[in-house]
């Protein structure tokens, strides 16, 4: 799956799967392996089956709500965040940025900045600075859609925050974009 051939990486989690199909990281590896190789629904089933098998851990959480945007999904992702509030989790950065992305799946800008902002603080306040300056890069771009910032002062903001977290593709993406 590292080396980019989830197909072949396949074939060795379905021998893990039919071994344990209750071990966590080789169902997550087998949504992940689904996901790359174009099968979506796959996907997301094995991604439920991980969040069913491990309900409080973040990544299994993360990896499908991710794959439910992703896939636009919206609903379905409402659905599932609604189930995280009635189980009582506390949202933190991660889980406040994709309900972010939701908010501009669905065209409410107002409600996707304020959300990125709280994921921001969250994250400052974590010690997670590199997620902190992706999240003024998704910012910027979603002022720039909103028309309060025009590209070249959405530019500039994202080249600042490249200059903070160098690394970062998600700071690429939106630059790309």
């Amino acid at each position: 799956l590292i080396k980019g051939k989830p197909r072949q990486a396949l074939t060795a989690l379905r021998k893990a799967y039919r071994r344990d199909p209750n071990d966590i990281d080789t169902v997550m590896n087998m949504a992940a392996a689904f996901w790359r190789s174009g099968s979506v629904r796959k996907a997301i089933t094995f991604s439920r089956q991980a969040v069913a098998l491990a309900p409080d851990r973040r990544d299994t959480t993360l990896a499908l709500l991710n794959y439910l945007v992703q896939a636009r999904q919206i609903e379905a992702a409402v659905a599932e965040l609604r189930q995280l509030h009635q189980r009582g989790v506390v949202p933190f950065p991660e889980l406040l940025a994709i309900q972010a992305q939701i908010a501009f799946n669905r065209e409410d800008y107002r409600r996707t900045n304020s959300l990125f902002r709280s994921a921001m603080e969250s994250a400052t306040s974590e010690g997670n600075e590199t997620f902190a300056v992706e999240l003024r890069g998704e910012i910027a771009a979603v002022d720039f859609v909103r028309g309060k910032l025009d590209r070249s002062q959405a530019i500039d903001t994202l080249k600042d925050c490249l200059k903070e977290a160098p690394k970062s593709v998600r700071l690429v993406t939106l630059l790309a974009y």
